[in-house]
């Protein structure tokens, strides 16, 4: 038996005293990559105290919202490798890294 759950899906599992075994594959596509930088976003200007509209997954604003923060993140990058720095996708041995 198996489930499928989305990328930014909460769950829990409970099936009482049996013994269950999970296995988990994570397949990203660039919608979840890019669901997933709106979101990352929105946190960190929520810790501003502003207040972003949610992430709807859709759009010509969130296009547009997306292609903007990819090139702040690779002029970032760009920096970071300036000084010798790793770029952010390059940070974690299983990063969702481009």
């Amino acid at each position: 038996m198996g489930a499928y759950m989305p990328q930014t899906a909460p769950h829990w599992v409970k099936n009482g005293n049996d013994v269950s075994v999970t296995i988990s594959v994570t397949y990203y596509t660039e919608a979840t990559r890019r669901r997933q930088l709106l979101h990352r976003t929105n946190f960190s200007l929520r810790q501003l105290g502003l207040k972003p509209p949610p992430v709807r997954g859709s759009g010509a604003v969130e296009r547009f919202e997306h292609f903007g923060l990819r090139m702040l993140q690779r002029g970032a990058d760009r920096l970071k490798a300036l000084q010798g720095r790793a770029p952010y996708g390059e940070r974690y041995a299983y990063s969702p890294g481009e």
